[in-house]
């Protein structure tokens, strides 16, 4: 009888989780707007630190014009009223949050060619004690991009900006260090044709003919180098030959009679 009233009583310490951080989180969001941009006065700027991991170069298809990838966008910003003493709750200097919780930047993707792709919003965000959030979702994008089919070398980019917010209202700005993809975690063998070279990153500012206002943008440029592709002499390349991995690993050539 003594272990199931044990494992009762084990399941409802995990439950009831730690009373200081259950009583940072209703303190914290007592009153919280998520629907207010966190600052102090309405004509502070909220600055967005933003980087881009690159994990895999998913697809790089030249007939439809357009370059797929999967990546970890980081997002960093200070939000005032997510602020606390940790001496006030026991020394607690960090909480994981929901970021259906928080205010989060708007950024997307300006130059997008697939609006199914996109930002995951499941991931929870990290706030320290001085209202610093950082926001690391995972991402699948897809861009536009023109491909010249007698180069073996490309450049494309993706643009990233406040899809609502002017320049005085949300700023962008590159992550500190980072001049580009972040190319350390990019599984290059998953992509069998292509190879990542280089990148970089160029912020910029423009006005639309719709809004007086300056809007900012990050973009970032991926510089990609086609594999040499080796094939027996008569054997025709894959009618699907730049349609890379979008079906996940194409043979180089389709064989016909001794090939």
């Amino acid at each position: 009888m003594m272990l199931p009233l044990l494992i009762v009583l084990i399941a409802a310490v995990a439950v009831q989780g730690s009373p200081e951080e259950a009583k940072l989180f209703d303190e914290l969001f007592d009153g919280y707007n998520k629907d207010v941009r966190p600052v102090a006065t309405h004509s502070d700027t909220v600055d967005v630190q933003f980087g881009m991991t690159l994990t895999r170069l998913s697809n790089v298809d030249i007939r439809a014009q357009e370059i797929s990838i999967q990546g970890w966008p980081k997002m960093t910003w200070i939000d005032p009223s997510l602020a606390w003493d940790p001496e006030d709750y026991g020394g607690i200097k960090s909480i994981a949050v929901c970021p259906h919780k928080i205010w989060k930047p708007d950024v997307r993707l300006y130059n997008s060619a697939d609006p199914s792709d996109g930002i995951a919003l499941h991931e929870n965000a990290v706030v320290t004690s001085d209202g610093t959030v950082l926001w690391i979702p995972q991402a699948v994008l897809t861009a536009g991009c023109v491909f010249n089919l007698t180069d073996t070398e490309h450049s494309c980019f993706f643009t990233f900006g406040s899809w609502v917010y002017n320049g005085e209202q949300m700023d962008m700005l590159l992550d500190e260090g980072i001049d580009g993809f972040d190319l350390n975690y990019l599984d290059d063998a998953m992509n069998r044709r292509w190879q990542v070279t280089g990148s970089h990153a160029v912020r910029s500012a423009k006005i639309y003919p719709c809004c007086p206002e300056v809007y900012p943008d990050l973009k970032f440029y991926l510089q990609l180098k086609r594999r040499s592709i080796v094939h027996r002499p008569g054997c025709p390349l894959d009618d699907d030959d730049d349609d890379d991995t979008r079906h996940g690993y194409r043979r180089r050539y389709r064989p016909t009679g001794r090939c």
